[in-house]
């Protein structure tokens, strides 16, 4: 099993993981955690995580400009977000 972890930033974390929910697949696992969200792909093989990842990177940037739109009536900015930690891993442990 191949694992890739990522750390999401953004002010609207828990708005972002309902957006994104329904265009999930089943590798794909979200949480919100402040103004994180934690994203665990898994598959099988390298070009599943590979392909997962880049399916929810665009549909990351379709939904933050959505929710940019959004932020002056909520009065958050979002000048220090995306993602900050990308992980790949043969261990299924490694994303706990």
């Amino acid at each position: 099993m191949i694992t890739a972890i990522l750390v999401y930033e953004h002010p609207q974390a828990f708005a972002l993981v309902e957006a994104l929910k329904p265009d999930n697949t089943p590798e794909i696992r979200m949480k919100p955690i402040g103004k994180k969200v934690l994203v665990e792909v898994r598959a099988n093989n390298l070009r599943t995580v590979v392909a997962s990842c880049d399916d929810l990177f665009a549909n990351l940037q379709i939904a933050q400009e959505i929710l940019s739109d959004s932020e002056e009536s909520t009065g958050f900015e979002s000048s220090s977000v995306g993602p900050t930690c990308h992980t790949l891993s043969r261990s299924p442990d490694c994303a706990r």
